[in-house]
């Protein structure tokens, strides 16, 4: 499935038509729903068919990088008489309409059609092939709006409740505007190295962040800045036990996309870390980013230990604090 290559708009892309927004000045209710849940409405014969299966099919692919498999999204369904009663301020809305009256085959998308930041799409065919072909066209559209409007829900939470301590020492030290959470605790501080984490007795989420001084393009070759990002995880996360310590499973498959975070060029890395000489084990998410004003290669990582349990919505979390990442012009740079 695919992922989001880049950070600006992507509501300027191939949408066929835009809902006119008609509640204009009314105050719209808070969605309802858990965090990537899509809900898709229509009648049952259409979400039995083939078009239901391959709805269902493309939403609940595994998420690459993750120890157990999980659906990328959670996916539900109601009839469009329950969806007017029940739930129609979901968060995030897939409705589908297919018959003879329908004048044109087409996607249509509004931002906060019942409920605020509500993400609603109507799909409209006067058959189901039809249909199925629209869905083809448009499903990484709605996929990549859909997972841009959950992280901007969860940084909107972070920057209302932020660690304040974590916060202002990213923007003091290293010139980086950043939206963590309150909860998360700095472990380690020195060398240009961070190692924050918020610690429950149940699970752990870490961020870790590091920058060099930019010399390259081969920095951001993605074995070479494995290699380094292992270094430093070496050098700074021990483990539990003597002579162990983090590092990136190089073994796991893992997988490198190119992105921008805030206008700035960047590589994006999904797989496994582990505990050398030990058995711990998890996902992560790192950004290998280009700071070229600053002169730095940063390196921000975020990763989870939660040892047998869904781990999806965490990594997302962090997959938000690490994207929420800013430069601030300056004139040095540690």
């Amino acid at each position: 499935m695919k992922q989001i290559s880049t950070k600006f708009t992507l509501l300027l892309l191939v949408l066929t038509t835009l809902f006119s927004c008609k509640e204009g000045e009314k105050v719209l209710p808070g969605i309802v729903g858990a965090p990537n849940e899509i809900l898709v409405v229509s009648s049952d014969k259409i979400w039995n068919s083939s078009m239901g299966d391959t709805i269902k099919n493309y939403f609940s692919q595994p998420l690459f990088g993750l120890p157990q498999e999980e659906p990328t999204f959670k996916v539900l369904h109601i009839q469009p008489s329950n969806f007017e009663r029940h739930l129609g301020k979901h968060r995030n809305v897939i409705q589908i309409q297919v018959g003879a009256n329908i004048d044109s085959t087409q996607l249509l998308y509004q931002n906060g059609l019942k409920a605020r930041d509500q993400q609603y799409f109507l799909l409209q065919a006067r058959d189901s092939a039809e249909l199925i072909k629209l869905f083809g066209q448009k499903q990484s559209l709605i996929e990549n709006i859909i997972l841009q409007a959950e992280e901007k829900r969860l940084t909107e939470g972070y920057t209302r409740f932020p660690s304040k301590k974590v916060v202002a020492l990213f923007k003091e030290k290293y010139n980086i505007d950043i939206k963590i959470p309150e909860g998360f605790n700095l472990n380690n501080e020195s060398q240009n190295f961070i190692w924050s984490s918020l610690e429950t007795n149940k699970y752990s989420q870490g961020l870790i962040f590091f920058q060099d001084t930019l010399f390259d393009a081969t920095q951001f070759n993605i074995q070479i800045s494995m290699d380094r990002v292992n270094e430093l995880l070496q050098e700074h996360i021990p483990g539990p036990i003597d002579s162990s310590w983090m590092a990136l499973d190089m073994e796991f498959p893992y997988i490198a996309t190119p992105t921008l975070i805030h206008d700035n060029y960047a590589v994006q890395i999904r797989g496994l870390w582990y505990v050398e000489n030990d058995f711990m084990a998890g996902p992560y998410v790192l950004n290998v980013i280009l700071d070229k004003p600053g002169n730095r290669v940063i390196y921000a990582m975020g990763y989870v230990y939660y040892p047998v349990e869904a781990k999806r919505n965490m990594v997302r979390r962090l997959e938000a604090i690490i994207n929420s990442i800013k430069t601030i012009p300056s004139q040095k740079t540690e």
